[in-house]
């Protein structure tokens, strides 16, 4: 048997991976995806970081969403406070590298956002989101005394309209249970 100190801690995306259904998608189309999903996150990490982004990394494939994001930023985001962010839940055991955390315009509480690409709602996308309100609400407390209050998926739209957010903030705690039988899951059946 393993000591503590020699398990590694299973990620939120571990956790869930198993929930998550991608045989319907061409493995040259998924590569397309990762990658594309790995830019749009570096880039924003570098905009609200106020990193220069060469004009050119803004490439044709990742524009549109790019343009979706500066909308959001312009119109929401009032503050940024935790950002891109790996954290580690001593109490349950599992890691997860959190978005996006801060006060959105007219807000009197933090919200935490996951960025996504994909035009269709995953259905683990819920309790990812509130797997990481619980990393930030017990294990990384922002700098600023505000309660989280909400939660959710930030859609990015391809063609560079408004995004959606899709929120989970009314029923996170159920959804925090569910990745927690997840969780339980991975580690009764990985070797």
């Amino acid at each position: 048997m393993k000591t503590p100190w020699e398990i590694k801690l299973p990620s939120v995306t571990q956790a869930l991976g198993r929930f998550v259904d991608l045989q319907h998608i061409p493995p040259e189309r998924l590569r397309i995806a990762t990658a594309r999903g790995s830019k749009i996150h570096d880039y924003i990490f570098m905009d609200l970081k106020e990193l220069w982004i060469p004009p050119a990394l803004i490439t044709p494939e990742i524009e549109g969403y790019w343009k979706s994001y500066l909308i959001f930023k312009r119109e929401m985001i009032e503050q940024t406070v935790r950002l891109e962010e790996k954290l580690h839940c001593t109490c349950y055991g599992y890691t997860g590298i959190l978005d996006w955390c801060g006060i959105l315009r007219g807000e009197k509480g933090l919200t935490v956002i996951d960025w996504k690409s994909p035009v269709t709602e995953g259905k683990t996308w819920r309790s990812q989101v509130a797997a990481y309100w619980h990393l930030v609400e017990c294990h990384a407390r922002p700098s600023v005394d505000l309660p989280i209050t909400r939660c959710g998926a930030l859609i990015l739209s391809p063609t560079g309209g408004t995004p959606s957010f899709r929120e989970y903030s009314k029923f996170q705690p159920d959804y925090f249970n569910d990745f927690l039988f997840a969780l339980g899951a991975y580690r009764a059946f990985s070797g």
